[in-house]
């Protein structure tokens, strides 16, 4: 790990760009391949489950998220953060042990919970789409959790130690005996919903014991109680940096759910997929600036780095947006039916949406590298408050597009807010105000896409892309940026080294 530290270190700009699109291939890709492989079962569940049993299945799955996202409590970041502030071998294999032991604990705990109040949680949830089979889903959903535990966590720590062999087998191996169970699942079910769950339990089950067996050389018996005590003190504080992106699949539904029923449930769904295949890249890209980001946030010259680098994702990431707005009727219709065009709307918030959230992750990093993570409980219960309000208000006025644009309204507020305190916690400076433009105005010629490119056929989603890469380029980028850009350019696609 430290060869490739000091790789990443002694590059030029050219070079980091170079090993963080690499990283952002190799782990990011897979990491984001296995959370939106549903996007590949997408076509299969659409044809063999009606609108309404789709919508139950949509409405359910989120469950997953929240509680990984609390079994985890923050630990994955612990880890990372207390593994690189130490060189001792048997101190990191402590930090790894700690990390490992407290996430099985939380996950029998909230597996318990749920298993024993899972009849009052889920009328609470569902509402009046509540019905008795549902319990036999959220059974198969809690054993899905509990074997997922070690899973996640040898992803992680494979991910962090760069060790990129292990990484590709336990997670390409996981989604792919996935996607088999699953589709034999529901072929052999008679219930169809039933079957998507326990389709997962048995890969679940094969590759908990791979991921044990890659960490088991890391882990000692004992619990380190004082470090313990720090990482808790590190990390506790992250459960919300976590919680409410998983949150958010929950909570946008449990609305719709409540105001229009499950039928809407599945149309957002099959846009909030669409939108996903944006969220693959960034999640990428997102996966691989963590270590990133630790390695060089020292080093002279990272804020214009990553300054750049944010710049950099904005104009791209917001071409990506528009290119598969274009495409976006094509792709509803291969993933699912025509019954399901509707869920287009939602396409555009919540593809911004997305792209908001990880530029919030990046310039807030000063809140971490500060280790004031404690910050983090006043800032995203804001963030909870201001999304509920607008969903509140938005989704029975408006419908799905309402509960889209709560989401993405939400999150450009929420990137404001993390960035102006974490630019006072750690001295990185980011330019809001310019950021901010750059993304309305690339929302702004992705809805003239989406509302015109059909009409006059693809010469206004050309223009408006066009128009949108020369704004970015020539009047929110600096002549330095743009000459840093050039270079990486020329030096990795016209440079025979």
């Amino acid at each position: 790990m430290s060869v490739q530290i000091e790789k990443l270190k002694s590059s030029n700009t050219a070079g980091k760009f170079k090993l963080l699109m690499r990283d952002s291939f190799v782990f990011g890709g897979l990491n984001a391949f296995t959370k939106f492989f549903s996007l590949f079962l997408t076509p299969i569940l659409t044809r063999l489950l009606s609108k309404d049993q789709y919508g139950n299945m949509d409405i359910l799955n989120p469950i997953m998220g929240i509680v990984a996202t609390v079994i985890i409590c923050g630990m994955d970041s612990a880890v990372a953060r207390f593994y690189y502030k130490t060189e001792e071998e048997d101190e990191r294999r402590s930090i790894i042990s700690n990390g490992f032991y407290v996430q099985l604990m939380i996950g029998v705990l909230v597996g318990s919970f749920l298993f024993v109040f899972k009849k009052p949680l889920l009328q609470w949830y569902l509402g009046n789409s509540y019905h008795s089979a549902q319990e036999s889903y959220l059974n198969m959903i809690i054993c899905i959790i509990l074997l997922a535990t070690p899973i996640r966590y040898a992803q992680n720590l494979l991910l962090w130690t760069f060790k990129r062999k292990q990484y590709i087998i336990l997670s390409v191996g996981y989604i792919t005996s996935n996607f088999i169970g699953i589709v034999t699942a529901i072929y052999l079910c008679h219930d169809k919903v039933l079957g998507v769950f326990m389709g997962q339990v048995i890969p679940a089950f094969i590759f908990a014991i791979l991921g044990f067996i890659y960490i088991k050389n890391n882990l000692v018996l004992s619990i380190n109680k004082t470090m313990l005590g720090y990482m808790l003190k590190y990390g506790a504080p992250l459960l919300l940096v976590a919680f409410i992106p998983a949150l958010v699949p929950s909570l946008d539904r449990f609305m719709i759910n409540k105001y229009l029923g499950l039928s809407d449930v599945a149309s957002y769904g099959i846009g909030y997929r669409v939108a996903s295949l944006i969220a693959i890249p960034i999640m990428s890209i997102n996966t691989a600036m963590g270590p990133f980001m630790l390695a060089l946030h020292k080093e002279e010259g990272a804020e214009k780095l990553f300054n750049l680098i944010a710049y950099a994702i904005i104009i791209i990431i917001a071409i990506l947006i528009m290119g598969m707005v274009i495409i976006s009727p094509f792709i509803v219709k291969t993933l699912a039916t025509e019954a399901y065009l509707p869920g287009l709307i939602v396409v555009v918030p919540l593809s911004f949406y997305f792209l908001t959230e990880m530029l919030r992750s990046i310039s807030a990093v000063g809140i971490d590298l500060s280790m004031k993570t404690y910050w983090n409980l006043i800032l995203y219960p804001t963030s909870v408050l201001i999304l509920y309000t607008l969903l509140y208000f938005l989704t029975p006025r408006f419908g799905i597009i309402g509960t889209a644009n709560s989401l993405a309204i939400s999150s450009l507020c929420s990137f404001v807010m993390f960035t102006f305190v974490g630019t006072r916690l750690y001295p990185f400076k980011y330019n809001v105000i310019k950021k901010v433009l750059m993304l309305l105005i690339g929302y702004f010629f992705a809805i003239i896409i989406l509302c015109y490119g059909k009409m006059y056929y693809y010469f206004a989603s050309v223009v408006a892309l066009l128009t949108f890469v020369g704004v970015s380029y020539f009047i929110f980028l600096s002549s330095a940026d743009r000459e840093q850009l050039q270079s990486f350019v020329k030096n990795k696609w016209f440079s025979k080294s």
